[in-house]
């Protein structure tokens, strides 16, 4: 084994003591993992869309600071929020269509009115990331789709 694949083991191996898979997945994504889904009918937007396990390529974010996970990173650091104390861990969840537009963006398990100021902020700049290059399957566009988990 090499250093670095032992580095991984140790580090997977750290998180998942902590916090089993489990905790960091959705209850679709679990269900999704078990096999159970190729497609997703949202009920929010009302689309039948692809999941990334259907979809051959990955929907692909191409906004202003090149990722998702800066632009959410970005809000994180606007808000205050210290990056040292994880203590929320959260999913969104969202359908990026054939033609690369964000829609439906939501927190797992949560309604709109139910959100606090920081995951307010993080769906409102979600619903702004507009910039997509849509997945696909048989070499054409097709919607997808995504779950992405943040911790703040």
């Amino acid at each position: 084994m090499k250093d670095d694949d032992r580095l991984f083991k140790y580090l997977e191996d750290s998180i998942y003591s902590a916090h089993p898979k489990e905790y960091w997945m959705g209850e679709w994504e679990k269900k999704l993992n078990a096999g159970y889904y190729d497609y997703v009918d949202d009920e929010l937007t009302g689309v039948k869309a692809f999941t990334m396990i259907k979809a051959e390529t990955a929907p692909v974010y191409r906004g202003e600071f090149g990722s998702f996970s800066r632009e959410i990173d970005k809000v994180l650091e606007s808000s205050g929020t210290d990056g040292d104390t994880l203590s929320h861990h959260i999913c969104v969840q969202f359908i990026i269509d054939k033609r690369g537009n964000l829609m439906g963006a939501r927190i797992e398990g949560k309604d709109r009115d139910e959100l606090n100021p920081i995951e307010r902020k993080i769906i409102e700049t979600v619903d702004k990331m507009q910039q997509w290059e849509p997945g696909t399957f048989n070499g054409e566009p097709v919607d997808v789709f995504l779950e992405k988990h943040v911790s703040y």
